[in-house]
């Protein structure tokens, strides 16, 4: 009877040997063989190659401009989108198989640009111009250009716009609009001569205490030769020139004759003031200047008073001197300061 128990129990242990080596144990598995990490501003295609066994792969992306395109066998594709900021980013792929999870960084590099800052240029007298713009990204760059007469043509570094004469008898401003990515610069480019400058303008100044508006008025009496009249404050004959491209307005003239009620007389004397405001700029080898600008509100070009050099000391503005009769200096009458004509 032993016999025949020792011999079922044998056969037993047999049949569950045969049982294991028939069924070998599957242990998972989930290794990032190969994957792509790093990309340009420009974006593009990714992969990630697994070695994967025993469960079916799924993978996530943490983030919109990184998204999964496909997931087959042992790769996952992924697709990565242009970044237009300046900043890098990075998003996480999140790979599972069963109860394994593993994350692949992906990490973009922003836009990478290099262009140039100014973005006012202005060419007296109406003359033709080329003038040459450094503009340099990682990502593909448009021109735009919002006037026929201005035109052209892509460089190494950048660009090359070009105008010929100005014959309209006008001053006229074409803009164009230079993009990549998020950066968008608007180049402005004005010609004009002194029929430009010619007309009643809005100004804008600092009396010393608070912001002033007040009408100047530009016309052209011979030549080169302008007379400005300011309406509010009385001054009607101030003598300008016209001389290369800029309104130089000579110190030391008398522009306006006031009498006081105690029966005593000062004549105006345009001029100027030092920084320190310890200096009163009269001689008429001094010249206050008004030149174009941009005005970055607005987008409109008009005219700025400028320190054009011709003091020893550093131009605050435009200042206009009480003289006695006996031309003895009694101080100052009123201050144009900050002037922009628009």
């Amino acid at each position: 009877m032993k016999k025949i128990i020792y011999t079922l129990m044998a056969v037993f242990c047999i049949g569950m040997t045969a049982c294991d080596q028939g069924e070998p144990l599957v242990i998972p598995q989930l290794d990032i063989v190969e994957s792509t990490v790093d990309f340009e501003a420009i974006g593009g295609k990714g992969f990630i190659t697994l070695a994967s066994l025993g469960e079916k792969v799924n993978a996530s992306s943490s983030t919109e401009w990184c998204s999964i395109q496909n997931v087959t066998g042992n790769k996952i594709t992924f697709n990565v989108t242009e970044n237009a900021e300046i900043t890098t980013r990075t998003a996480i792929i999140r790979v599972t198989a069963g109860a394994i999870t593993k994350q692949v960084a992906i990490t973009q590099i922003g836009l990478v640009a290099q262009y140039e800052r100014k973005d006012f240029y202005s060419y007296p007298d109406n003359v033709a111009f080329t003038e040459p713009i450094k503009f340099t990204s990682s990502l593909p760059i448009a021109v735009t250009i919002d006037n026929d007469w201005l035109s052209y043509t892509e460089t190494e570094e950048g660009f090359q716009f070009k105008a010929e004469e100005n014959t309209s008898g006008k001053a006229r401003m074409g803009k164009a609009t230079v993009k990549s990515g998020d950066i968008s610069i608007d180049y402005c480019f004005l010609q004009y001569g002194i029929e430009g400058l010619c007309k009643e303008w809005d100004a804008t100044y600092s009396d010393g205490e608070a912001m002033a508006t007040d009408k100047f008025t530009i016309t052209q009496t011979e030549g080169n030769a302008l007379n400005i009249s300011i309406a509010e404050l009385g001054y009607q004959r101030i003598s300008a020139i016209y001389e290369d491209g800029a309104i130089k307005i000579p110190c030391g003239q008398i522009i306006a004759t006031k009498r006081m009620q105690n029966g005593s007389t000062y004549y105006i004397a345009l001029g100027t003031l030092n920084r320190a405001e310890t200096q009163a700029g009269l001689s008429e080898n001094i010249t206050c200047q008004l030149v174009p600008y941009l005005n970055n509100k607005t987008k409109q070009w008009g005219l700025t008073f400028v320190d054009n050099g011709s003091w020893q000391y550093d131009q605050i503005g435009i200042v206009n001197w009480a003289l006695t009769s006996t031309g003895s200096l009694a101080g100052y009458w009123d201050k144009i300061l900050n002037l922009c004509l628009n």
